[in-house]
């Protein structure tokens, strides 16, 4: 053990006189609620992202004949006066782009936000419009 009288024991003297003077900081219940408020943030955040992820971030499903006449349709989340702009937008679409096409090969198209992925099976178009 180091005596009282050399630099190392002083330190430990002044440092154990310290923990006896000020004892352990407690943390005050503003910080606490703050963090936990902050940890709800955070997972309320993640859970948005998750609903986002799962609601439907497909807006269509457009399948028509090369000769532009629509087979099936399928709208998630589009409101119906958007609908009708779609259809003829999308048939559109493939007349422009479609004419020609390998079969099985997909094109791209995209407009702020949101992708629509097209492509050529035989006589027939199919569409799929998401964000």
């Amino acid at each position: 053990k180091e005596s009282l009288n050399s630099p190392i024991g002083r330190v430990l003297e002044t440092s154990s006189d310290l923990r006896r003077a000020h004892p352990p900081a407690r943390i005050p219940a503003l910080s606490l609620s703050l963090s936990l408020s902050l940890s709800l943030t955070a997972e309320e955040e993640k859970k948005a992202k998750r609903k986002q992820r799962r609601e439907g971030m497909l807006l269509a499903v457009l399948i028509s004949n090369s000769e532009g006449n629509i087979l099936v349709e399928r709208f998630n989340g589009v409101p119906a006066e958007e609908r009708l702009h779609w259809r003829s937008f999308l048939v559109k679409l493939g007349a422009e782009n479609l004419k020609g096409a390998k079969s099985e090969e997909l094109f791209v198209a995209s407009h702020k936000s949101v992708y629509i992925v097209y492509t050529v099976l035989g006589d027939i178009h199919i569409y799929l419009v998401g964000k």
